[in-house]
């Protein structure tokens, strides 16, 4: 019994330690990158999007819930397109949600989401989010 109780303690540490969260992360704001994201379905662009940025992550957060992401912007009606300023280098996740006026309307809302990372800087970098109809 002492020797399972012992090879317990020593075990446990090592779990805690491969479960520690890494703050080497420095996606965000306060940078002098600008990230300019363009949604579209298939090959069509698709205008009026609200987009959904997760900062330090690769993956879709909460099964894209709003509340799960950073920020949230809103692309104009008129527009395909925005502008995220003043970001840093890092892990973003990139999420979007639309209307698709060409589908059926009780099928038209499509979402879809891509991971991005950089070590760039400054500068604008510019990325199609895709989007699809379905859950």
């Amino acid at each position: 019994m002492k020797h399972y109780l012992f090879a317990i303690s020593l075990l446990v540490p090592v779990f805690f330690m491969g479960c520690k969260k890494s703050n080497d992360c420095t996606a965000g704001s306060g940078g002098n990158l600008t990230l300019v994201a363009k949604t579209m379905h298939h090959t069509k662009a698709i205008p009026g999007c609200t987009l959904y940025i997760k900062y330090c992550t690769q993956e879709l957060p909460g099964n894209g819930n709003a509340t799960a992401f950073d920020k949230s912007f809103k692309i104009a009606n008129d527009s395909v397109e925005i502008a995220i300023s003043n970001l840093q280098k890092g892990d973003y996740y990139l999420y979007a949600v639309g209307i698709d006026s060409t589908l059926d309307p009780t099928k038209n809302i499509v979402k879809g989401g891509i991971p991005f990372s950089t070590d760039q800087y400054n500068g604008i970098i510019n990325l199609i989010v895709p989007v699809t109809e379905g859950d």
